[in-house]
């Protein structure tokens, strides 16, 4: 018996580089057989699969462009597949050894909340600005904007009944310093 098993196919240039991997298992908590008749407390026969696709493009030093598509399934149960998938772009340049910008954008759809806990389409992007002022210090300061077509971002109201108001959008800034040793 296996819980999971997974493949990744690589090619690698100094212009270009394409990963795609695979995963193929029961990856749901619990002992349910949706596929078979035949129970078991060991084995969880809930099929889920997964696909994901990188691309990275490197025409100078200084761009790096890149793309990833996920696309994943999951047997529900007797008569429901659940399907979810993601798009992203991305775009890093780096102008100056010790300066970086980064931005990306993404999609993710779970129409029928496969993994993320909500019926949903969401939409994000990011900037990102670094700072490496010594070869093992960087400093990095990101925005970010969410939108969800479901109630998914916390806020700090609750409602009449104890549980937490959910909202549609959510804007982060955050400021980080990494320290490699």
């Amino acid at each position: 018996l296996f819980k999971s098993v997974g493949t990744q196919v690589a090619w690698n240039s100094p212009l270009l580089t394409v990963s795609w991997g695979t995963l193929l298992g029961s990856e749901l908590p619990g002992a349910n057989n949706t596929l078979t008749s035949f129970q078991s407390p060991y084995l969880d026969t809930r099929v889920r699969f997964f696909n994901d696709l990188v691309v990275l493009f490197k025409p100078t030093a200084g761009i790096n462009l890149g793309a990833q598509f996920d696309v994943g399934y999951q047997h529900a149960n007797s008569n429901q597949h659940q399907v979810w998938g993601v798009g992203t772009a991305y775009l890093r340049l780096l102008p100056w050894e010790k300066l970086a910008f980064a931005f990306r954008a993404e999609a993710f759809l779970d129409p029928w909340n496969a993994i993320s806990g909500f019926e949903q389409a969401l939409t994000g992007a990011t900037a990102t600005l670094e700072f490496m002022p010594a070869p093992f210090l960087t400093l990095k300061l990101e925005a970010r904007a969410d939108y969800s077509t479901a109630p998914v971002f916390g806020t700090s109201a609750i409602h009449e009944d104890g549980t937490p108001v959910g909202n549609r959008n959510q804007n982060l800034l955050v400021a980080g310093v990494v320290a490699y040793f």
